[in-house]
């Protein structure tokens, strides 16, 4: 555990616990490299850093260098789990300029390897981060960047998260604004705040229908941390 929690302090990012909940992933961010890494769950119950032993293989096709930009878990595991991971790919290795990011989909195994399933897609907003709705079947993405560039666009967008297939298209931009936090509940609700504008955004998201909250987006005082108790 003092491994771990030496870790967070020096790298921010959070934990992505895989839906057999044995074990996270996250990812060292720095200007030069954007690695990932993995822990495992010990019969004590301790996470435990697991890199380099656990593999991440980078999108096929394209031989491109990849650098990691979120990720998300559908917490499932029938027998497997899957994750949505952010990447976006440097064409000037280490430190040049990338290109904006994509979506990819993965398969993590018994022993916490991932596999990289299917097409990368696009999304319209900067993925600064991604929550999977606790059905596994819906991908929030949510901006909190912006640049002049439009590498890194706020906002906030809903995808069809498919398992070990591809991430397909589902949501335009729901909203332009910067996006602080995302979370959903049980009931297919998406909270999203915007601590720039003060507003908390409700939806009611389904695999087939989209309709905001009645009085939706509601007015706060400074929204920091956003916790939504499944219900």
């Amino acid at each position: 555990m003092e491994l771990l929690r030496h870790w967070r302090l020096r790298h921010p990012e959070p934990l992505v616990v895989a839906g057999n909940n044995g074990h996270a992933y996250t990812f060292r961010e720095s200007y030069c490299d954007n690695g990932f890494v993995a822990f495992y769950r010990d019969r004590f119950g301790v996470m435990n850093l697991d890199y380099p032993n656990v593999t991440f293989p980078p999108p096929t096709g394209d031989g491109g260098d990849y650098s990691t930009v979120s990720m998300a878990s559908d917490n499932q595991n029938v027998p497997t789990g899957h994750m949505a991971v952010a990447l976006q790919k440097n064409y000037d290795y280490p430190c040049g300029p990338s290109l904006p990011p994509v979506l990819a989909s993965y398969t993590n195994d018994y022993y916490g390897n991932l596999f990289y399933n299917g097409a990368k897609l696009k999304p319209a907003v900067y993925p600064a981060s991604m929550v999977i709705n606790p059905q596994g079947n819906l991908l929030a993405v949510s901006g909190a960047h912006y640049d002049e560039s439009m590498k890194e666009v706020p906002g906030l967008q809903v995808f069809h998260f498919n398992g070990r297939n591809p991430i397909t298209g589902y949501s335009n931009i729901l909203t332009k604004d910067l996006i602080s936090s995302v979370a959903w509940d049980k009931s297919y609700h998406l909270y999203a705040t915007s601590r720039a504008t003060n507003k908390l955004y409700v939806f009611t998201i389904t695999p087939t229908s989209i309709k905001p909250v009645a009085g939706s987006p509601f007015t706060l005082s400074g929204p920091s941390t956003l916790v939504v108790r499944p219900l």
